[in-house]
């Protein structure tokens, strides 16, 4: 039979007195529960955050859970010596809205060591449980994130792997404190795509070694989220459809505790291979007066985040410009195959009159 567990959570009516947290008196070996059918809820000010798995009643997924003990004074304290887990048919929905599923995708992974402490006494004091534990490895296969940024975009994830990750309730929602407290874990094979109304990016096998501080992915790709053709045709005026890429691109080392304490994003450097740029613009179509387009320095210094690099190769880059004549009607190719080209101590902050391209 299908455990189904509904769970409800609602904020406090009011509190005239301490009441007293424990957790239940427990030693067990071993539990597994397959396919579980679990919706959960919390309603609070901000909204209503929710949960559901095999809500339709797929029956897929299971837990496996090892070494669960309730310990320390009044059983305020409880241990898990592994949790292993399968997900599919999950959905989770954030209070602002946001959604993540698996859809026909599927999150493997185990927790291990998850210790878990009522730090007080009061029962609606949203601090008072610290929890605490070590993610071995986390797979993630075929996921969807809905409603990411300002233009609602949507994440999905062919694959992905983490694993060695050290995480609490005081870390989990905090990037510098866990990079901080992490220093050996490890990203790979992460394989997917985003779009949202204007834009599409590619990219295959990115991953991150927090030992060596380097990001690298295999290849990366940009274009509009309309074909050329479509997208030209809502346009009024003239307009660059761009579309880039690469092969291999290596970042790093990263200098992390830069990042966390001066918020400087410092990167000894970046290695581009097979990098390309594509530009095509109809110029029988209107001109527009009105538009002053920022050159490439200018948007470099428009990003919020301080960014020094050392260093910044290209090997074998090319650019491709295509012009449609206003009066001929006719097509103008320039390529530019072959390029290396080697920039040197990049950066959007501290510069002065003296710098090349200020």
């Amino acid at each position: 039979t299908q455990p189904i567990i509904n769970l409800r959570k609602t904020p406090p009516r009011s509190v005239t007195a301490s009441r007293k947290q424990d957790f239940p008196k427990m030693d067990i070996g071993a539990l597994t529960i397959t396919a579980p059918r679990i919706h959960y809820t919390d309603h609070n000010e901000r909204g209503t955050l929710s949960l559901d798995w095999n809500k339709e009643g797929r029956q897929s997924g299971n837990l496996h859970v090892t070494g669960l003990v309730s310990s320390g004074t009044d059983n305020t304290e409880l241990f898990v010596k592994s949790i292993g887990f399968q997900l599919a048919d999950f959905k989770y929905t954030s209070q602002n809205g946001r959604s993540f599923t698996t859809g026909d995708g599927m999150v493997d992974g185990q927790i291990r060591d998850l210790s878990i402490q009522l730090k007080t006494d009061e029962a609606t004091d949203p601090a008072a449980t610290g929890w605490k534990g070590h993610l071995s490895n986390l797979l993630l296969r075929d996921l969807r994130f809905d409603s990411i940024g300002k233009n609602k975009g949507q994440l999905f994830l062919t694959s992905s792997k983490l694993t060695d990750l050290q995480i609490s309730s005081s870390t989990i929602g905090n990037f510098q404190q866990l990079a901080t407290t992490n220093t050996h874990f490890l990203i790979e094979n992460n394989t997917g795509y985003y779009t949202d109304s204007n834009n599409r990016f590619n990219w295959s096998n990115a991953g991150f070694n927090r030992n060596s501080n380097i990001l690298s992915v295999d290849s990366f790709s940009f274009r509009p989220a309309l074909e050329k053709d479509s997208f030209l045709i809502t346009k009024k005026f003239q307009v660059d459809y761009i579309q880039a890429g690469s092969g291999l691109v290596k970042i790093g080392p990263v200098d992390f505790n830069g990042l966390i304490t001066d918020r400087i994003l410092d990167i000894k450097k970046i290695s581009i291979t097979d990098a390309y740029f594509s530009d095509y613009k109809d110029k029988s179509m209107p001109f527009n007066p009105g538009v002053i387009k920022s050159l490439p320095v200018d948007l470099l210094k428009k990003i919020p985040l301080k960014i020094s690099v050392d260093t910044v190769q290209f090997e074998n880059a090319s650019v491709d410009y295509t012009e449609v004549n206003e009066k001929t009607k006719g097509r103008g190719i320039i390529p530019v195959k072959r390029m290396s080209v080697r920039l040197l101590h990049v950066q959007n902050f501290n510069w002065s009159t003296t710098d090349s391209l200020v």
